[in-house]
């Protein structure tokens, strides 16, 4: 299966899929302080909650354009369409027409995250699927947290004029979309694609109980990280925070915690996809736990206060920082599982109805941390986010005691 075409193959989804990511994460970097003063904590969520609300409500019909005329097709036209959105962001401030623009990024990131899985899911094997999936999230994530770094860097280098970022952005998006023309094929695309996808298609793969309890934890997770991104963007600009500062904490931190991807894939190989799916699982919910034991335990209650704790504590350091650690066994595990439940001509349906819950967690995710930080405080958001996660374990276990049953009978 690893000759030239699959690796070209390969390495072209992961570079492109890590270009346009970072894009999408300089943009969430920028825009707080792009519009800095000029919309409230509610309606700049609202504005957040653009792109992944459009994505929520188109991805099906991208899962469906995935299966029936091909991968390569459906990743094209999105990263073209993230392209032209993101030259589109730096030519108004105006809220509404970044909800429209914002939400044509959303369109073009469900079609580029789709049709990127399914093309994993298909030429994958099944013992190296979880490798696969770990590098994927691993370009996928790491994209985000670079973009972070670099989109940190690009306030300061052109605080006067943040419009340039957006443009600087456009252009990468633009490279990446070239780079997948020229080397993503697809020579068993018959094999995979559906001639006619019917209503009953459509049922089979998202009433199945076995995709709908790995996908119930990704709704909570996301909704973990679209309040993460969008309450500390804001709460930063609020304390003034540099840029620079907060894209080392999201940055770097995430680049740490993505490092495990691969090797937590190839455990998932190798020992089975649960055992490391629970370990992901509760490293999220211990190092939620311990944020907001941290938060509570400072004299301030909020993310000043939480910082403080954080560094001068060594023994709460260390507590996160392995639990965070043990968290990226979370992403592949759970990816390769879900993989591993597709049906053959399905995948892009499959991957449709993951990304809606996706779309879901982060529209869901930035509203919330908005109201609930403006009337009750930042610990409260926190412990919002500790719910979450409790959320997270319990389908994880229902998920496992599903699988004990199956091995039963």
């Amino acid at each position: 299966m690893e000759n030239n075409w699959y690796i070209k193959m390969l390495s072209a989804l992961y570079l492109s899929t890590f270009i346009i990511r970072l894009c999408f994460g300089v943009i969430l970097l920028v825009l707080p302080y792009y519009l800095k003063h000029a919309v409230s904590d509610f309606m700049f969520g609202i504005i957040w909650s653009a792109s992944p609300f459009a994505e929520m409500f188109s991805v099906m019909l991208i899962g469906i354009a995935v299966d029936k005329f091909g991968r390569k097709k459906v990743l094209l036209l999105g990263l073209i369409t993230g392209a032209i959105s993101l030259f589109l962001y730096g030519l108004t401030r105006n809220a509404y027409m970044l909800i429209v623009i914002n939400a044509f990024h959303g369109i073009a990131a469900a079609s580029i995250l789709v049709s990127s899985l399914a093309l994993v899911a298909d030429y994958a094997g099944a013992n190296s699927r979880g490798r696969e999936m770990g590098a994927f999230d691993f370009a996928n994530l790491f994209g985000w947290f670079s973009g972070f770094l670099i989109g940190g860097v690009l306030v300061s280098a052109y605080e006067q004029n943040l419009s340039i970022p957006f443009f600087i952005a456009g252009i990468l998006a633009l490279i990446a979309c070239g780079y997948a023309y020229f080397l993503i094929r697809e020579p068993y695309l018959h094999k995979f694609i559906a001639r006619e996808i019917t209503p009953g298609h459509i049922i089979s793969v998202i009433s199945s109980k076995q995709i709908l309890l790995l996908v119930l934890p990704w709704l909570m997770l996301y909704i973990i990280i679209g309040v993460i991104l969008s309450f500390f963007s804001m709460e930063s600009a609020k304390i003034a925070m540099p840029a620079t500062h907060l894209a080392l904490v999201l940055g770097g931190g995430g680049t740490v915690f993505l490092l495990t991807q691969v090797f937590y894939g190839k455990l998932s190989d190798r020992y089975g996809r649960m055992p490391v799916l629970i370990t992901g699982t509760t490293g999220i919910l211990v190092l939620i736990g311990t944020i907001v034991f941290a938060i509570l335990s400072s004299p301030e209650k909020n993310v000043a206060g939480l910082i403080s704790v954080i560094t001068g504590n060594y023994a709460i350091l260390a507590i996160a920082g392995v639990s965070a650690l043990l968290a990226g066994a979370f992403g592949p595990s759970a990816l390769a599982s879900l993989a591993d439940e597709c049906p053959e001509k399905g995948k892009g349906l499959t991957m449709a109805l993951y990304s809606i819950v996706i779309s879901a967690g982060m529209t869901i995710g930035p509203p919330c941390a908005g109201y609930i930080n403006e009337h009750a405080g930042n610990s409260a958001v926190f412990m919002f986010m500790f719910l979450c996660a409790g959320l997270m374990v319990l389908f994880v276990v229902m998920r496992y005691l599903d699988l004990r049953r199956g091995r039963k009978n």
